[in-house]
């Protein structure tokens, strides 16, 4: 539960290693892959690839395929829980691709600070109380990123009490949608 009571967006939990949306798709595509295949096709490193299965596995998206291979060499597919995430997953990689913003996107906050903004514009305060376990100082490097990467515009009013607020922007909202879904599947 968040601070205010709310459930936790699942995309806290699909973020949290940069190789989980990716894997997805791959798998997707793929329909099922080995270690070795998967560190090839994302140039992630083999221990990388590994945490980000065992928090797939672990959250009921990926299982090692039970009548394929070597035990110690697995094959990994996907459960029905992940496979209705694929269309989102492969939405979204599809759409930071074409923003050319892949490298953002797989930050660990980045993508759970754009789906807590949602249509905006939201302050600093709201935007925290959506998302579990980040910090301030992390939110804050996620807002900056988003805002260098032009996904979000930042606006500050001078009145008092000095207000910021956060929306985003056209690039953002097109990643919005997918996010949606995957928040939500």
């Amino acid at each position: 539960m968040s601070r205010k009571g709310t459930p936790v967006p699942a995309l806290e939990t699909l973020f949290h290693h940069r190789w989980g949306v990716p894997t997805l798709s791959l798998l997707a595509r793929e329909r099922g892959a080995r270690l070795a295949r998967l560190t090839r096709s994302l140039g992630a490193s083999a221990g990388a690839c590994r945490q980000t299965l065992d928090a797939l596995i672990g959250l009921g998206l990926v299982i090692p395929n039970p009548g394929y291979g070597h035990p110690l060499r697995p094959e990994y597919i996907l459960t029905p829980a992940g496979e209705a995430l694929t269309g989102p997953a492969e939405r979204f990689e599809a759409i930071a691709r074409e923003l050319g913003h892949t490298e953002l996107v797989r930050r660990k906050w980045s993508m759970p600070t754009l789906h807590a903004i949602g249509g905006g514009p939201e302050r600093f305060t709201d935007i925290r109380e959506r998302l579990e376990r980040v910090t301030d100082r992390t939110l804050s490097g996620a807002l900056a990123g988003l805002e260098d990467a032009s996904l979000i515009t930042r606006r500050v009013y001078t009145r008092r009490p000095v207000r910021t607020l956060y929306a985003p922007s056209r690039a953002g909202e097109a990643l919005q949608a997918p996010l949606r879904e995957l928040a939500s599947a």
